[in-house]
C-alpha cells in the first residue's frame, strides 16, 4: 500500500513538472510574442566571455538607435563554423554573422553572402553611410573582396569589423638581460636569428617560440622573397634559390631546437611535435623571448599579466630594404543573401562598422579597427597600456593583403603536405618539395573536381514515398489476413502505442538519416549550401577514395592497427580486471566503482590528460621511460611528432585501455553466471588454478568473449575524440583514424557526399569484420546446449 501511495505520488510529481515546465517555457513565447512587435534578427558571432560582452555592448547600442529591430544573439564559440554550417544547410541561416577573409572562398561562390557593394553605392547616393568613405583603411576592406580567383577583387562580401597584421611579440626584460635592441619595423630575418641566438646565448632562454601554422608562415615568408609555396593555379609547387632559403631557414630552426646538448634557441610548433606547450604559454611564464607568428589578439591576455613588459614587431623582412610583404587576418559581418529582412540586417551590419561601433568594438583592443579616424583616436590608442605605441601594428598595415586558402581540394593536399615538411631530421628541401608536389598532382587529378548534372530529388523522394507505401501496405494485407481477435487486437494496440515513440524515433533519427547518407554518398554536395545544390556523381566518391585519395588508405591502416592492438590489449585488462573483482572481500564495490569510473568520464579531459602523459618533453610516460633511454642511448620518444609512425597509434591504444570498465563489468556478469559446481567438479578431477580457468571459465565465458570482441572491433573503427583534440590527424596523417578523416571532410573540407561514402565504406568494413569473427568462432563458444 505505502509502495504504490509512494508510486503515485512519485508519478504526480513528475507530471507537474512536466505540466510547469511546459506551461513556463510557452508562456514565455507568447509573452514575447503578444509583447514585442518589433523584426527579430538572428545573429551569428563567436567569442570568448569579454569579446561576448563587447558584442553585447554593440547589440545594447545598436538597438538604443534602432528601437523597431531586436537582435538575437548566437555566440557558438566553441564551433563556429559547424555551426554555420548547420544552420545554412537547413535553409535558416543566421542573418547577419561573423566570418574570416580565409574562410570567404568557401562561402561566397555558394551564393550564401550578400554582395553588399550596390548597398554601399546606394547609401553614398543618399547621404546615409553610416561611416566616411574616405575614412576606411582599404586595405581591410579591400582585403573582404573575392571574385572566384583572387582575394581583393570582385564584390565586397561584407564590411570588416576588425583586421590584424602578423608579426612577433617580444619579451622586453629578456631583451634587457641580453642587451639586444629592441625589433624595429624594418627589421630582417637576419635580424631575428641573431636576437634569437644572442638571447639563448646570454640568459639561457628560448630565443623564439615559433607558430608555423602549416604552410602559413613558409608561404608568408616566400611572400618576403616575391615568391609563394604554389603557384595561382594551385597546380605546381614554386621553385628556386628564394624558397629553398625559406626552408633552409626554418630547416635551421628546427635543428636548433635542443638536439645533442645544443641550446634550445628556437622552438617550433604545428610541424612535427604535438605538445600541451604552446607558444603562448612559453611567453607568457618568461622561457621565451619572442612569439609568434600572432597577430593582434594576444593583446587583450598579455594586458592583465602583471610586471610583464611585451611589445611587438610586424613580420620581419626578407633582407635589408626589402619591401615588407605581411598578411592580414580580417573578419567583417556579413548579411545572408537569404535573409527575410536583408535591409535590416544591413542597418545592422552599417551601424557595427561606423564610428561608433567601431569605437565599442575597440575598447578590448582585441584587433584594429577598420576606420583611420577611430585606430588613430583614444579608443583604440592608449599610451597607458601596453604596447607602447599601437601605432606599430597600423604601420605594418600598408602593403599587406590575407591569403587566399580557396576551397578546393588542391589548397587542403598542399595544407596537409605542410605540416609534414619539417618532420624529418633527413628530410632537405628537395625531398620536402617533391612531397607537396606528389600531393597537389594527387589532388588536381580528382574527378570531384569536375561539374555533375543535379541530383534531381523528385524522383528520388517519389521513390522512397512508393517504397514506404509498398512497404505499409504489403504489412496491412498480412496483418488483416492474420488479424487477431477483438481482444488480442486490443493488446496489440496498446503495445504498439507504447512502442510507438520509439519506432517514430527510430524513423526519424535513424532510419532517415541513414537513408539521406546513401543518397548523397552518390552526390557532390559541400554542406554549406541547400540540399537543392547536390550535384548527382554516381560512384565517383567511392572510386576517389579507393583510386585517388591517399588519406582514406591511410586512415584505413592507421585504424585497422589500432585495432589489432587495442580490440586484444582491452580484453586482456577488463577480464583480468574481472577476475580480480570477482572476489569477496571487504570493499570490493568500491574498487570495482573506482575501475569503472574512467569509462563515464568527459572524453576530451581524458585525451587532455593522455596528451600530457604523452608529451615529448615532460610527460609522464618519458619520465618513466627515462632509464630505459638512457640505457639505449636513445632519445625521448616524439609520440606525436617524428616517432608518431607506428608510436603515435601504440599510444592511443596504451590510452584505451584506461576505460575498460565497462567491458569489465560484462566479464564480471559473465563470471558470476558461471554455475559453482562446475569448478568443484574441476577440482575434484585435480584441475589447478590455470586448469580451472582454460577448461571451465574460458569456455564458460566464451560467448560474453565473443559479445566483447565484436563491440571492441567496432568501438575501434569509430576512435574520433582523442585524435581530435591530441593530434587532428598529424604529424603526416600518421594519426589519422579513419571517423576523424569522415569528420574532416564533412565539416572542414566541406565535402558532406564524400563524407557520406566514407562512412557507408566503414559500415561495409564493420559489417566484414563482424562476420568473419562470428565466422571463426563457430564451434568455438559455448552454447550452452
Amino acid at each position: 500500500m505505502i509502495a504504490r501511495v509512494c508510486r503515485w505520488l512519485l508519478a504526480l510529481v513528475a507530471a507537474g513538472v512536466v505540466v510547469w515546465s511546459f506551461a513556463r517555457v510557452g508562456g514565455r513565447l507568447l509573452a514575447e510574442l503578444g509583447a514585442d512587435d518589433r523584426t527579430e534578427i538572428v545573429m551569428l558571432h563567436w567569442g570568448d566571455r569579454d569579446e561576448d560582452r563587447v558584442v553585447a555592448n554593440l547589440v545594447a547600442s545598436f538597438e538604443a538607435a534602432n528601437p523597431d529591430i531586436k537582435i538575437k544573439r548566437i555566440n557558438s564559440a566553441a564551433n563556429y563554423w559547424a555551426k554555420l554550417q548547420t544552420m545554412v544547410a537547413s535553409g535558416d541561416p543566421p542573418d547577419v554573422f561573423f566570418m574570416n577573409a580565409y574562410q570567404l572562398p568557401k562561402y561566397a561562390p555558394k551564393g550564401i553572402i550578400k554582395d553588399v557593394d550596390p548597398l554601399l553605392e546606394r547609401d553614398a547616393a543618399s547621404g546615409t553611410l553610416t561611416f566616411d568613405a574616405d575614412d576606411i583603411i582599404h586595405e581591410a576592406f579591400d582585403g573582404f573582396r573575392y571574385d572566384g580567383e583572387h582575394l581583393g577583387q570582385g564584390p565586397l562580401y561584407g564590411l570588416p569589423m576588425s583586421f590584424t597584421p602578423m608579426g612577433f611579440y617580444y619579451n622586453m626584460k629578456l631583451f634587457d638581460e641580453a642587451g639586444v635592441a629592441y625589433p624595429t619595423s624594418d627589421w630582417t630575418w637576419d635580424d631575428f636569428d641573431e636576437a634569437a641566438e644572442a638571447i639563448t646565448a646570454r640568459t639561457g632562454k628560448v630565443g623564439a617560440a615559433i607558430d608555423l601554422r602549416g604552410s602559413q608562415l613558409v608561404r608568408l615568408m616566400a611572400w618576403g622573397e616575391g615568391t609563394d609555396l604554389v603557384s595561382e593555379d594551385w597546380r605546381t609547387v614554386q621553385d628556386g634559390a628564394a624558397l629553398r632559403r625559406v626552408l633552409d631557414r626554418v630547416r635551421g630552426w628546427r635543428d636548433r631546437q635542443g638536439q645533442d646538448d645544443t641550446p634550445r634557441v628556437y622552438r617550433l610548433f604545428g610541424a612535427a611535435e604535438q605538445s600541451l606547450e604552446t607558444s603562448l604559454s612559453m611567453f607568457v611564464s618568461g622561457d621565451a623571448a619572442m612569439q609568434g607568428v600572432a597577430g593582434r589578439w594576444f593583446v587583450p591576455t598579455y594586458r592583465k599579466i602583471e610586471d610583464f613588459e611585451w611589445g611587438w614587431a610586424p613580420m620581419p623582412r626578407a633582407s635589408r630594404g626589402a619591401n615588407a610583404n605581411n598578411m592580414l587576418y580580417i573578419a567583417a559581418w556579413c548579411v545572408s543573401a537569404k535573409s527575410e529582412h536583408p535591409e535590416e540586417a544591413w542597418r545592422i551590419a552599417s551601424y557595427f562598422a561606423s564610428d561608433e561601433g567601431q569605437r565599442i568594438n575597440s575598447e578590448l583592443g582585441l584587433a584594429l579597427p577598420t576606420l583611420w579616424s577611430v585606430a588613430r583616436g583614444p579608443a583604440f590608442t592608449n599610451p597607458d597600456e601596453l604596447p607602447r605605441d599601437d601605432a606599430v601594428f597600423l604601420d605594418a598595415v600598408p602593403g599587406s593583403r590575407p591569403m587566399l586558402w580557396p576551397d578546393s581540394r588542391p589548397m587542403r593536399a598542399m595544407h596537409d603536405a605542410a605540416f609534414g615538411m619539417f618532420s624529418s631530421d633527413d628530410k632537405p628541401a628537395d625531398v620536402a618539395l617533391g612531397e607537396l608536389q606528389d600531393a597537389l598532382d594527387e589532388a588536381n587529378q580528382s574527378r570531384l573536381l569536375l561539374d555533375y548534372p543535379p541530383l534531381r530529388w523528385g524522383p528520388i523522394v517519389a521513390g522512397i514515398g512508393a517504397i514506404v507505401a509498398i512497404g505499409i501496405g504489403v504489412y496491412a494485407v498480412v496483418w488483416w489476413r492474420k488479424r487477431p481477435g477483438s481482444l488480442r487486437r486490443g493488446r496489440e494496440m496498446a503495445g504498439l502505442l507504447m512502442a510507438s515513440p520509439f519506432v517514430l524515433g527510430l524513423a526519424a533519427f535513424v532510419a532517415g538519416p541513414m537513408v539521406m547518407s546513401l543518397i548523397l554518398s552518390v552526390a557532390k554536395w559541400s554542406g554549406i549550401s541547400t540540399l537543392g545544390h547536390a550535384e548527382f556523381v554516381g560512384l565517383e566518391n567511392y572510386r576517389e577514395a579507393f583510386t585517388n585519395d591517399m588519406r582514406f588508405l591511410k586512415s584505413l591502416s592507421v585504424t585497422a592497427l589500432y585495432a589489432a592492438m587495442a580490440v586484444p590489449l582491452g580484453q586482456v585488462a577488463s577480464l583480468g580486471a574481472a577476475l580480480l573483482m570477482n572476489t569477496r572481500v571487504a570493499g570490493i564495490n568500491f574498487f570495482r566503482s573506482a575501475w569503472y569510473l574512467p569509462t563515464v568520464l568527459a572524453g576530451v579531459a581524458m585525451a587532455v590528460m593522455w596528451w600530457w602523459v604523452f608529451d615529448t618533453n615532460n610527460g609522464l610516460a618519458n619520465m618513466a621511460l627515462s632509464p630505459v633511454y638512457a640505457l639505449l642511448g636513445t632519445d625521448p620518444l616524439a609520440w606525436f611528432g617524428k616517432d608518431a609512425d607506428p608510436w603515435g597509434v601504440v599510444a592511443f591504444a596504451l590510452a584505451s585501455v584506461w576505460t575498460f570498465g565497462g567491458t569489465m563489468l560484462i566479464y564480471l556478469a559473465g563470471l558470476a553466471a558461471i554455475p559453482a559446481h562446475l569448478y568443484e567438479a574441476a577440482r575434484i578431477d585435480g584441475a589447478g588454478p590455470l586448469r580451472r580457468f582454460a577448461s571451465v571459465t574460458i569456455p564458460m565465458l566464451s560467448p560474453v568473449i565473443l559479445f566483447n570482441v565484436i563491440i571492441a572491433i567496432i568501438s575501434s573503427f569509430q576512435v574520433f575524440t582523442p585524435a581530435f583534440v591530441m593530434t587532428r590527424g598529424g604529424p603526416e596523417n600518421n594519426t589519422l583514424f579513419y571517423v576523424l578523416l569522415l569528420y574532416l571532410e564533412a565539416f572542414e573540407s566541406h565535402q558532406m557526399g564524400y563524407a557520406s561514402a566514407l562512412a557507408w565504406v566503414l559500415l561495409v568494413v564493420v559489417l566484414t569484420l563482424t562476420a568473419v569473427v562470428l565466422r571463426l568462432s563457430k564451434n568455438r563458444v559455448e552454447t550452452g546446449g
